[in-house]
């Protein structure tokens, strides 16, 4: 039966967000927990700069409860969320950190402190952090496909939790000695600490609420990296319910993007890939798009908010909405049948290609695409019989109208190294790039059939393939559905230099793209693209944000920049004086000068600082520097003293063995420490 279709106004659609309320999460942390640690000033633990916590407050509705270490948690109020997230940023052994295992089993809960399982306190287990520094865990025989390690990047069983910029401190933390009559189930160790045998992350499955520990540090977390973030963000989904596990029956929410005014659309009720595919059966709705512009942000935003977003081949390159529909990819799981949205005008990803030339009475379009031997397995062709590596995807190919599409990608461009699943053999005998996925997860996926000849003279002419082969597309699209996270903050160092200061930022989230400006303002894509350090000849405010295809932009960093001039270099003058050299050190005024006579490089905490004239007898070099508020140290001055005359004596050991106690001393006697010396001994004077 044909299903009814559902046309959205604008409004209508927006209006659909509401039904949606993001989870309430409730955040538990100490206030001034390690205000003497790496990362915190005198404010200690802050959230702001935690990215786990930044990454929370992307996804769900966060509220932070913030507890002395003396004060008892409201355990009645945390009840009532949909998660309690413990940070690692309490201290074991206190009344806040104590009371929360009353918590265990009474509502969804995510424990990021293993300290708190030593006797005396939860009494679970040993907790330990391990004499490496350890960035990383080792996933365990059997939870390879758990949840929480969906879309992760994982190398050989390892899932890198911090990016290993910082080892100043304890990182991944661990646990052993479990005690029997503790409810943790050691059938559930989902990971260890890699290369020990510390217990990481484990679960509770048999209580009322699901619990897990995943104990990461807050010592240096502002390095946890992009795929840490992923895992705990994957962790509360688990644990609130979500993603253990994927459902092809769920009911997810598909949008259907079209233009019921594109040239030689047969409409939306006669579009069989809306009315006869996989779509048919699932909660899929129509969006003729006709009237958007650029402007619809809003629409955007809404989009995302659906479990796939899947594109008609009938909406032109040139329309208006076209181009905004980047802003979502690998934001939302999208299956586009548009390849000329690759062109330089629109995506510029490359561009679209017809791989024949459909003119009538000549050519007409290819029907076919060749799957590579190495892909004949992929889940994309499940169910579907390739004879020869070739599908057939319209049942007749014999009219002068376009059929299978494909693209080419352009160098250097966000596609260029994606992996091919299939291909199209034009009608000039080259293989054409024809369908490709992008992204680990929301992934993306181009399936370029054109929309001329999916219905001939009223009947469907895509074949049974075709109709598996998107049933394949959306079910692989839809398992990878994930949080959008935020790029992480960049950061911000700089290297003074006279009446010059240069200016460095990074960002941990790879590949992003960091813009800046330097008026104040606040950067946008539109803005200066960050590529090397900055040379800043004036003072300024600089601000700078993070972008990467697929995530949320970052916060904004703001710094000043001050462009200092150098102290100048102060002068060493010598005299001779009655018993070796008079030296005088003289700065600008207001300078206060610190020297050396040793050689060594002036540094003002190990220096001495100079008041008067001072005399050397014996042959140095001076060195000295001048310091002044508000400049940078000054250049180094440097003098080599001689003295007339002076004789440079050998220097001599003496060894004095006065525990013997002699009456009697003469020239040369033997030592008796033989511990030092052995039987021997050597003489001394």
């Amino acid at each position: 039966m044909r299903k009814k279709h559902l046309l959205l106004a604008l409004m209508a659609l927006l209006c659909t967000t509401s039904l949606f309320a993001a989870k309430k999460v409730a955040f538990v942390y100490q206030s001034g927990y390690n205000v003497s640690k790496y990362v915190w000033d005198a404010s200690g633990y802050q959230p702001s700069k935690d990215p786990i916590h930044i990454a929370l407050a992307a996804t769900y509705d966060v509220t932070d409860f913030v507890y002395a270490q003396t004060d008892v948690p409201d355990t009645t109020t945390l009840k009532t969320y949909d998660l309690v997230v413990l940070g690692e940023a309490v201290s074991g052994g206190q009344k806040l950190s104590n009371t929360m295992a009353k918590l265990v089993g009474k509502v969804p809960m995510l424990n990021m402190k293993a300290f708190v399982y030593t006797s005396g306190r939860w009494g679970w287990a040993t907790p330990a952090n391990p004499a490496t520094k350890t960035t990383s865990v080792t996933i365990n025989s059997g939870f390879e496909n758990h949840a929480i390690f969906k879309g992760l990047t994982v190398t050989d069983g390892v899932v890198q939790i911090f990016d290993g910029t910082s080892t100043a401190s304890n990182l991944i933390q661990g646990f052993g000695s479990v005690v029997s009559t503790s409810p943790i189930q050691t059938d559930h160790i989902l990971a260890n600490v890699t290369g020990t045998t510390s217990y990481a992350i484990h679960e509770i499955t048999n209580l009322d609420k699901k619990y897990m520990l995943i104990p990461i540090s807050s010592d240096v977390v502002t390095t946890v990296s992009e795929n840490g973030v992923k895992l705990v963000v994957n962790a509360c989904e688990y644990l609130m319910g979500g993603a253990s596990g994927f459902d092809p029956d769920a009911d997810f929410r598909i949008a259907y993007l079209y233009d019921s005014t594109y040239t030689g659309y047969v409409g939306i009720k006669e579009d069989p890939i809306f009315n006869y595919s996989i779509l048919a059966e699932k909660n899929c709705e129509a969006i003729n798009i006709k009237n958007f512009t650029a402007t619809s942000t809003d629409t955007l935003a809404a989009l995302q908010k659906y479990d796939l977003v899947v594109v008609s081949e009938a909406i032109s390159s040139s329309h208006a909405f076209a181009k905004p529909l980047l802003t979502i990819v690998n934001k939302v799981p999208m299956l586009n049948f548009k390849s000329f949205f690759y062109k330089n005008t629109v995506w510029n990803w490359g561009a679209g290609k017809n791989p024949s030339t459909v003119s009538k009475n000549a050519e007409h379009g290819v029907s076919n695409i060749v799957v590579p031997k190495d892909f004949l397995g992929h889940e994309l062709f499940a169910n579907i019989e390739i004879p020869d590596s070739t599908i057939s995807i319209f049942k007749t190919d014999t009219i002068y109208k376009n059929l299978m599409q494909a693209y080419v990608p352009a160098a250097g461009s966000y596609i260029e190294n994606d992996t091919v699943l299939a291909t199209v053999k034009g009608t000039d005998g080259v293989f054409n790039k024809a369908i490709h996925v992008h992204g680990t997860t929301n992934k993306y996926m181009l399936l370029p059939i054109s929309s001329d000849a999916m219905m001939l003279n009223g009947a469907v002419n895509l074949s049974d393939n075709a109709f598996q082969l998107i049933s394949n597309a959306v079910y692989y699209l839809l398992k990878s559905k994930s949080t959008v996270l935020p790029a992480v903050t960049p950061t911000v160092s700089m290297t003074y230099k006279n009446k010059l200061t240069e200016v460095s930022l990074s960002t941990t989230t790879a590949d992003a793209k960091i813009y800046y400006t330097l008026d104040g303002t606040v950067p946008t894509t539109s803005s200066l693209v960050y590529s090397d350090t900055l040379s800043i000849t004036d003072s300024c405010m600089i601000k700078a944000i993070a972008v990467k295809q697929g995530f949320d932009n970052s916060s904004v960093i703001t710094a000043t920049v001050l462009v200092k001039s150098m102290a100048a270099t102060p002068s060493i003058s010598v005299a001779v004086a009655e018993t070796g050299k008079a030296v005088t050190i003289t700065a600008s005024e207001g300078a206060t000068v610190y020297y050396t006579t040793n050689g060594g490089t002036p540094v003002v905490a190990k220096a001495v600082k100079y008041t008067v004239p001072f005399t050397l007898i014996r042959p140095c070099t001076v060195k000295a520097i001048a310091v002044q508020d508000g400049k940078l140290n000054s250049d180094i001055a440097s003098e080599k003293i001689t003295i007339d005359g002076y004789k440079e004596r050998a220097k001599t050991l003496v060894w004095a063995n006065f525990n013997d106690s002699p009456t009697v001393w003469i020239d040369t006697m033997t030592t008796q420490n033989v511990d030092l010396f052995g039987a021997k001994g050597y003489a001394y004077t």
